[in-house]
């Protein structure tokens, strides 16, 4: 089995408050475990444009078009201040990793900076936070 580039949907009955009514984004999964992106829980009032404002980043030439008032996503209870970008390709980012055909993972800042611009991917979701799980752990969540 292998769940890279799947979803993870939580069941009904799980009351994790993190993991409660979401949908997880399955990154990476191999022989040392998975790591994915919850991709449907809003941060509260933090959208891309204030990530970009306190990081000081001002989208040049900005494309008035392109909606910045996208809200960013609790990724997971890891690493909360890391950013996680996936989006579709390009992927010549410092530091990005193709998952698929059509998607990309991103972590440096280069993918911001080109928010809101001509230069932006087509489709981008900001995370903030990961979710991560060791060998066998996920697969004995998933069967119980």
């Amino acid at each position: 089995m292998n769940l890279q580039h799947h979803f993870l949907i939580a069941m009904p009955a799980l009351q994790d408050p993190i993991f409660r009514r979401s949908v997880v984004y399955i990154c990476e999964y191999n022989d040392e475990g998975a790591m994915g992106i919850i991709i449907n829980k809003p941060l509260e009032n933090l959208q891309v444009e204030g990530i970009l404002e306190k990081l000081k980043i001002v989208p040049e030439p900005r494309n008035p078009e392109i909606r910045l008032d996208k809200p960013v996503m609790l990724g997971g209870p890891l690493a909360e201040d890391r950013g996680f970008i996936l989006h579709t390709p390009p992927s010549d980012f410092s530091s990005s990793i193709r998952i698929s055909d059509n998607t990309v993972i991103t972590t440096s800042r280069d993918v911001l900076e080109t928010l809101g611009t001509d230069r932006q991917p087509g489709n981008v979701l900001v995370a903030l936070g990961y979710s991560s799980w060791e060998k066998g752990q996920l697969e004995q969540e998933i069967f119980r």
